[in-house]
């Protein structure tokens, strides 16, 4: 019964997508970003994430950055420059 509850109309309702899914994710260590991080401070954060990572999760990261770095960079320069009066 607790797939196929009713509504009041006596249809089936359907289970909403996390329902499906089994809906419950392991716990994942949170960053406290309440501050404003200057640059040594978002390094030191950053530092620690990483050494949380496991190696496969490293490679995987370290490759999208060799791809998709340079544009990423490009647009920050870019945004800096409009940015600046």
């Amino acid at each position: 019964m607790d797939s196929a509850r009713a509504c009041k109309a006596g249809r089936p309702r359907s289970l909403s997508r996390r329902g499906r899914r089994g809906g419950h994710n392991a716990a994942v260590p949170r960053v406290k970003l309440s501050r404003r991080l200057g640059p040594v401070g978002a390094a030191a954060a950053l530092w620690d994430i990483w050494r949380r990572l496991p190696p496969e999760h490293r490679r995987f990261i370290a490759k999208q950055v060799r791809t998709h770095g340079p544009t990423v960079a490009k647009q920050a320069v870019k945004a800096r420059r409009a940015r600046r009066p």
